[in-house]
């Protein structure tokens, strides 16, 4: 349990990396859709919110439902369209044995066990590469 607001404040950041798969787990390929999903809902969400608020507060009952509307459309489409991105990224590594570079998603099968990857100079080792496709492949069909 966190004891003071800087333990509160890194503890939630760390859920939230969690939750949106944006921790240091999960190949980097696969957080930056996950990032830009992040990123609408803050962006189109908490407009979004406001205007709920303050179509409750009566502060701008008119404008608020020509705002709320094709925000609210906006932000589904916006969320929706990253986690595929991310879920076909670990489908393509799991049909290459789950050996693709977690940086530049080149193919690891065909070198060393042990190396740098040939496109973005990445150190990386098969069974920790392998591990962290699979625990990406497992988060992602959690949700």
């Amino acid at each position: 349990m966190p004891s003071g607001p800087r333990e509160l404040a890194a503890s939630l950041r760390h859920r939230l990396a969690l939750y949106f798969n944006v921790d240091q787990a999960m190949p980097e390929v696969v957080r930056r859709p996950m990032r830009w999903k992040m990123a609408g809902l803050l962006v189109v969400g908490l407009p979004l919110v406001a205007t709920f608020a303050l179509t409750l507060l009566g502060v701008v009952p008119g404008l608020a439902v020509v705002l709320f509307v094709p925000a609210s459309m906006f932000f589904a489409l916006w969320a929706g369209h990253w986690h595929p991105i991310s879920e076909n990224l670990v489908a393509r590594a799991a049909a290459h044995d789950h050996l693709l570079c977690p940086e530049c998603t080149y193919d690891l099968r065909t070198l060393g066990e042990m190396g740098t990857c040939p496109e973005c100079g990445r150190a990386y080792e098969h069974e920790a590469i392998r591990e962290r496709w699979l625990d990406a492949e497992r988060r992602l069909k959690r949700k």
